[in-house]
């Protein structure tokens, strides 16, 4: 959730001290917490959600911090790690799903499906926008 409303606030292009605070806390937030999301259990894959929304967040705060080299390049670094986790969550199939019932495998064994595959590719195109390279193995298989 702290993703949707970070992006929220960035698309508000409000200009004023409380938007501007809420918008560093939230990227601190974000860059403190995705790094550490994982799925909550065997069979629970809400964490793909948190990276692709994650993702998206990031880079709309990649183009409001524009002119700050050393954020925007952490920004990046963080939209890496979120492909190569998400990367980790892909079925076995392709593409995503949130929920594995069948083996709970280190890699989900459930069906993908379309909603948050696509949501997950969504977020990888707006990536590719910035310049963030995505494999595109995984843009194949979903």
């Amino acid at each position: 959730m702290t993703a949707l409303f970070v992006a929220a606030l960035v698309d508000m292009k409000r200009d004023d001290k409380e938007v501007r605070g809420s918008i560093d806390r939230g990227e601190k937030w974000l860059l403190d917490r995705l790094p550490k999301l994982r799925r909550a259990t065997g069979d629970a894959l809400y964490n793909v959600w948190g990276h692709a929304y994650g993702i998206e967040a990031l880079v709309r705060l990649f183009h409001y911090r524009a002119g700050d080299e050393e954020k925007q390049k952490r920004i990046v670094e963080e939209i890496d790690r979120q492909v190569e986790l998400l990367g980790r969550y892909e079925t076995t199939k392709g593409g995503w799903g949130y929920y594995d019932f069948h083996m709970h495998m280190q890699r989900p064994t459930a069906d993908p499906t379309s909603f948050t595959t696509a949501t997950v590719l969504y977020a990888f195109h707006q990536a590719q926008g910035i310049g963030v390279k995505i494999p595109e193995s995984l843009i194949k298989r979903g």
